[in-house]
């Protein structure tokens, strides 16, 4: 039975990823023949050729893992879908206020009420498509104390696409002709599981080394020790590896992509100091 239900989990993604099922179909017959189990005498899905061990024997380390793979593509999938809609939103959004960004959840002290989240929503209807499948963040439920001091508990996390800190409505980018190279710029990144859930954006001013991190926007200055790691040479804030090693970005002319944390994170010193999360490019 247990080889029947991964059977048919696989089969939902046949014909999305095919030459991982490939791989799967191999992990089933190189189980059937190991345990000496007859192969089920029907395939999952036409022309898929996927064998499975009886009941007797479930399936293997190997087809769970590739079980899981799939899975995840396909989450990531879904949360490149709604990165292309958060975009989208962000893109009439601008339209209709003259090239202005929305404001922050800083915006009108802390309420919310200016969250990024809430201005687009209009554009957005669905509310779904602000949380990544992959997010399993226990800050959803909004019953958990803040990892940043002072932010106390019962702060519900608003979104997994936290906003560039450069593009909030009082910093010198909160209009969107003033940057050049919109394409190369990340307005959006999925944000870490165990920040806080304080905000709707990401603090990039505050990453890199004790030279080149930005003192005047990054303040106060305690707080770059929640948002940078010096031994790794990363942000804490950003889930940078939640799908098969990179994560999904939104970039200022609103497209979406896929990378690794290598990609996105470089200096061109003096003039680049944040990699692609740099409006001065």
């Amino acid at each position: 039975m247990t080889g029947l239900i991964v059977q048919g989990e696989l089969a939902k993604y046949a014909l999305v990823f095919p030459h991982l099922l490939s791989r799967a179909a191999g992990e089933g017959e190189l189980a059937a023949r190991r345990t000496r189990a007859a192969p089920l005498s029907h395939a999952v899905g036409e022309g898929l050729g996927v064998r499975a061990k009886t009941a007797d024997a479930p399936p293997t380390k190997g087809l769970y893992q590739l079980f899981a793979q799939v899975r995840e593509k396909a989450w990531q999938m879904a949360c490149m879908s709604n990165c292309r809609q958060i975009g989208l939103a962000f893109r009439m959004y601008t339209d209709d206020h003259d090239g202005y960004f929305p404001m922050s959840y800083h915006a009108a002290g802390n309420s919310g009420a200016f969250a990024w989240t809430y201005r687009v929503q209009p554009y957005i209807k669905n509310r779904a498509i602000y949380r990544c499948p992959s997010d399993h963040s226990k800050f959803w439920d909004g019953d958990h104390e803040s990892p940043i001091p002072f932010v106390g508990t019962n702060r519900r996390r608003l979104t997994s696409y936290y906003y560039n800190s450069w593009f909030r409505e009082t910093k010198p980018y909160a209009y969107e002709v003033t940057v050049d190279k919109v394409s190369q710029v990340i307005l959006f990144a999925e944000t870490s599981p165990d920040v806080s859930p304080l905000n709707d954006h990401f603090h990039s001013w505050c990453w890199g080394t004790w030279e080149t991190w930005d003192r005047e926007h990054c303040y106060p200055h305690w707080w770059r020790q929640y948002y940078w790691d010096p031994v790794k040479n990363e942000t804490t804030e950003l889930n940078l590896r939640v799908h098969n090693g990179g994560a999904n970005y939104i970039y200022l002319d609103f497209h979406a992509k896929w990378r690794r944390w290598e990609q996105v994170w470089w200096q061109r010193l003096p003039q680049v100091r944040f990699g692609s999360f740099d409006p001065n490019q």
